[in-house]
């Protein structure tokens, strides 16, 4: 077991709520809430953790004021954290349920002692030094024999005194050299957590030395940097005047040996201490005088007008009030500013108040003085509202708009019920205030009501009953349409359809709702079928209906398509777009190919279905594109075309022949861009007769010249020509050897 910061925490089970049924003859739809707080009683943190909330939409609350939030399939833990002071809170979940046709609300009253005096049980043990490293802790305090407590051991938990006859009250450990914390840990209902503790020095040797070194930063900003030996095994901690601001070496904190801090002015002690059984208390001081700056010290004031009894007007008159930046206060808070950028200075305020006691103030801050105030005290009296009253306006058959119309509504606290239930609330911290409530009825007679809760005032409260009288369709239908492949649409369509509660069935198998809360009304379901054969229905679910419903049987059989088709269209000279065309192509799964690769799926699920296939990744040559069907039960039925690509027309094509000096032969290089990657062919002719023709592969390694013996006396005619794409075009040279 841990000790925690360093004290243990306190598990706090909250009761189970257990709504009662949502209907009487059918199994409880609402769910069961269990939570449970984990209070650290060191800083009063809370720890909620919920169960049986999964599946809801919920707030948290405390004491009425919403602190978290929280969606269907958020990825949370469903826990929450907040810290609280002593005192009394009430802690409560507030949820929407789809199943549950109401909103839920679980609470849980949590009460924090205050543990101001952190050892009110008393709580004492006293140690011996047995050797440098050995020690024997003894228990004693007034009610030990009643009080169960822990030992702990530098946090850990060592040995629980449990109430019983075999407790000895005394703790021997051997520690390692160093300082080390030993606390006595209890918990009582009165006291709440409780622990004492002391520090001892195991090992030999002296108290430190405490130094630190001071170093004055811009304006009144000081830097401390501690500087002794030993300072990274002891804990110390950092003070001014009498108040703690740091701690070096202790679990959970910072160690840093610094500390940064800006000061008013004024004259302050800066110490660090160091305290143990083995030292008791070790102190390095020092004094630190910041000096005032000159503060203006402006004469304020204001008027106060009354435009009603609640609403004042104040007005500011001061001099120099144009050009002195100032602010506004009600009770502490600035609630405007005069002379600031982004503000809009008329050096008045305007401000409606509820009832109690008001601070207004005018405040002038200067950086380096203190803040210049002048303040005024009002009243306003309580205001208790003598009847209350609403209008409802019926926006359809089910569902009604409720608008609060009373004197002083908009000052009195008040609360919307339906029948029994909080489903809104009025100028309380946390709610939206509208005076206004929109709700959706299920057929049934309810109570609505509001009701004041004005404190001082007794309760007033104004309530009307609606009766909501669904009409009950005798017959259902729908119609059905085949969407893609096995995919079909249903439509309902019969009177009185949107208003009626029903669901859709897939052979007895809820698959959708209508008119149901929480539930998407469309009035159709779209569903994807194997081949086989099917019972859909829609069953009327409508309360105090008599039940109703509307079958269809639908057989699915598995489609296999006799040929497949597609055409073509040259985009550009290496893009082309493929077009499929075939019968049942909507409802067929088939598969693009080129030269017997897969680059394209149509119908199949996370595909792309277009029917078409655009490809522009073309390089010059000859290439087979076929669809292939994919039909499960289905023979495969494919189509397939061959398509060319030929490479570019290059115009621009050029070589040369150069004679070797000592024979006949002549060498031709062929020599323009891009020659690479056509084919070419160089002919050599007598008399229009061809002697020799020289064919380079587009691609090939092959080098681009090429050699041919002329015989003396002859002419010869040397050609070059690209092979496809440009028809006859050629370039010719005339060669002759005398």
């Amino acid at each position: 077991m841990k000790l925690l910061k360093p004290f243990t925490l306190i598990s706090l089970i909250a009761s189970v709520f257990i709504l009662e049924s949502c209907q009487e003859d059918e199994p409880n739809p609402c769910p069961d809430v269990l939570f449970t707080i984990d209070i650290d009683s060191t800083d009063y943190s809370y720890t909620i953790t919920a169960e049986g909330i999964e599946n809801l939409v919920y707030a948290w609350f405390v004491n009425d004021h919403i602190v978290d939030s929280v969606g269907i399939g958020d990825s949370i833990d469903h826990t929450f954290d907040f810290e609280l002071v002593p005192g009394t809170y009430e802690v409560c979940i507030k949820a929407e349920s789809i199943d549950c046709n109401k909103i839920l609300e679980f609470c849980q009253e949590v009460i924090i002692p205050d543990a101001s005096d952190r050892n009110c049980l008393g709580l004492e043990f006293d140690f011996e030094k047995r050797s440098d490293h050995l020690f024997e802790f003894t228990a004693a305090f007034e009610g030990i024999n009643d009080l169960e407590y822990t030992w702990y051991v530098d946090g850990d938990s060592l040995k629980t005194e449990s109430l019983g006859s075999d407790r000895t009250h005394l703790l021997e450990r051997e520690f390692d050299g160093g300082i080390h914390s030993i606390c006595i840990v209890a918990y009582s209902e009165t006291c709440g957590l409780v622990e004492f503790c002391k520090e001892i020095y195991a090992g030999e040797g002296d108290c430190p030395a405490l130094h630190f070194e001071t170093e004055k930063m811009e304006d009144n900003k000081y830097l401390f940097v501690a500087d002794f030996a030993g300072k990274e095994e002891v804990q110390y901690k950092w003070f001014i005047g009498d108040e703690i601001v740091d701690v070096e070496n202790f679990e959970g904190q910072l160690t840093d040996h610094k500390l940064k801090w800006t000061f008013e002015p004024g004259e302050y002690y800066v110490c660090i201490v160091v305290e143990t059984d083995r030292c008791e208390e070790v102190v390095f001081c020092e004094e630190i005088s910041v000096p005032r700056a000159s503060c203006p010290a402006p004469d304020l004031f204001f008027e106060i007008e009354f435009t009603s009894d609640s609403t004042h007007l104040f007005v500011a008159e001061f001099p120099d009030m144009d050009s002195t930046r100032y602010k506004w206060q009600i009770n502490g808070d600035i609630v405007d500013k005069e002379n600031y950028e982004g503000y809009d200075t008329d050096h008045q305020l305007i401000w409606d108040f509820y009832p109690g006691y008001y601070k207004v103030c005018l405040v002038v801050y200067n950086e380096g003085c203190e803040p210049v105030k002048y303040c005024r005290e009002i009243e306003i009296d309580g205001y208790c509202p003598q009847e209350l009253s609403f209008r409802h306006e019926q926006e359809n058959d089910h569902s009604y708009l409720f608008v609060a119309e009373f004197e002083g509504k908009e000052h009195v606290p008040y609360k919307w019920f339906i029948g029994d239930e909080i489903v809104d609330k009025e100028n309380f911290e946390g709610y939206d205030t509208d005076h206004k409530l929109f709700w959706q009825f299920g057929s049934g007679t309810y109570l609505v009501c509001i009701v004041s809760f004005a404190e001082g005032c007794e309760e007033v409260e104004y309530c009307e009953e609606i009766v909501i009288d669904r009409p009950c369709p005798t017959e259902l239908f729908f119609r059905s349409e085949q969407e893609a492949h096995n995919a079909y649409y249903f439509f309902a369509d019969f009177e009185g359809m949107e208003h009626a509660q029903y669901k859709w069935y897939i052979d007895d198998e809820i698959v959708d709702k209508e008119n149901f809360d929480g539930y998407d009304t469309d009035h159709k379901l779209l569903w994807d079928f194997e081949p086989g054969t099917y019972n859909v229905c829609i069953v009327l679910d409508t309360e105090g209906c008599e039940t109703v419903e509307y079958c269809e049987q639908l057989t699915v059989e598995q489609f296999c398509p006799a040929e497949l088709f597609f055409h073509s269209e040259e985009e550009a000279d290496s893009a082309y777009i493929f077009y499929a065309d075939f019968e049942g192509m909507e409802l067929t799964p088939y598969k693009w190919y080129i030269n017997d690769e897969i680059v394209d799926m149509e119908n199949f699920d996370g595909s792309d279905t277009d029917h078409k296939l655009i490809w522009d990744d073309f390089e010059p040559g000859i290439y087979t594109v076929c669809i292939v069907s994919m039909v499960d039960g289905c023979e495969t039925v494919e189509y397939c075309e061959e398509i060319e690509i030929t490479p570019p027309c290059i115009e621009d094509i050029s070589f040369t022949g150069v004679k070797d000096e000592s024979s006949n032969t002549y060498t031709f290089s062929v020599d323009f861009e891009g020659k690479d990657d056509v084919t070419y062919i160089l002919s050599i002719y007598v008399s229009d007769d061809l002697q020799q023709s020289f064919v380079r592969e587009a691609g090939s390694t092959d080098g681009h010249d090429f050699q041919w013996d002329f015989v003396p006396g002859t002419v010869y005619e040397v050609c070059l020509r690209q092979d496809g794409g440009c028809g006859d075009f050629q370039v010719c040279q005339e060669f002759v050897i005398q």
